[in-house]
């Protein structure tokens, strides 16, 4: 038989999540600005009206402090934050920040 089927139906369940009910509002958590994710500025308008039809935002930047620090950070690719979760510890926004 056909293998792939089987395996995008297994990962379909897997990876499948309840989605929310109304719009997501991101926020910081441990932050030192409510309006900061990681190296990302959150628009004003997703903290004021949230992210309608989705599941998680992924705010990318490029190039945040720890991309050049030291000698070590060389070797940097990126790296990442989840900056808030929803009540079953879901993250729904996060940052990716690349370094180029």
């Amino acid at each position: 038989g056909d293998v792939l089927p089987a395996v995008s139906e297994i990962w379909a369940g897997a990876l499948s999540v309840i989605p929310p009910i109304d719009n997501i509002f991101p926020f910081s958590v441990g932050g030192s600005s409510e309006d900061k994710c990681g190296e990302a500025d959150i628009p004003p308008n997703h903290l004021k009206h949230g992210f309608p039809n989705t599941d998680t935002l992924i705010y990318v930047t490029v190039d945040g402090p720890h991309c050049y620090r030291n000698e070590h950070a060389k070797n940097i690719v990126s790296y990442a934050t989840v900056c808030s979760f929803d009540q079953d510890m879901r993250p729904i926004s996060a940052n990716i920040d690349v370094c180029l």
